[in-house]
């Protein structure tokens, strides 16, 4: 048994993240019956992951065990709501860990990646958004020391 590595992910690491990406789509659909499955492979997703690995509009982390990539995780900086004092925050976009290697510090591992990434930056506010009933996600996150901020609340009419 080896360890986890984190890495930046690399372009040839493309269409793994769209396998990785669209097994998380599958996953939130029990969570959200409007995502689109077309949307990791179509023109704008494929460009966001691209964009995402080269840097151009963010960052993307892979996380490898026994020599496969088993995780991602995708972020960017952008600007806060201008109602906020603040100007920028960091948005974890993204992040799948397959199911049979949860538990080994992929997970943990991506999102401290990020994290450093966003120090980097000098930007001190995160962002992240998980569907209100996906509870391992949440506990998840505040293992990771997040705490719940906004409540979006959706309704669907007629």
């Amino acid at each position: 048994m080896s360890d986890i590595l984190i890495r930046p992910a690399r372009i040839e690491d493309l269409d793994t993240i769209l396998r990785l990406d669209s097994l998380l789509f599958r996953y939130d659909a029990q969570y959200d019956d409007t995502l689109d499955f077309e949307w990791t492979r179509s023109e704008e997703g494929m460009g966001f992951f691209t964009d995402r690995i080269t840097g151009k509009e963010g960052m993307a982390w892979v996380a490898e065990y026994d020599d496969h990539i088993v995780g991602y995780l995708c972020g960017a900086v952008t600007d806060a709501h201008s109602y906020r004092r603040i100007k920028r925050i960091a948005e974890l976009e993204c992040m799948f860990v397959q199911p049979s290697t949860r538990g080994k510090g992929a997970g943990a591992g991506l999102v401290n990646a990020f994290l450093d990434w966003v120090r980097a930056q000098d930007i001190h506010d995160v962002r992240i958004e998980a569907s209100a009933e996906n509870e391992t996600a949440i506990s998840f996150y505040q293992r990771m020391g997040f705490t719940p901020y906004n409540l979006i609340l959706e309704g669907r009419l007629g």
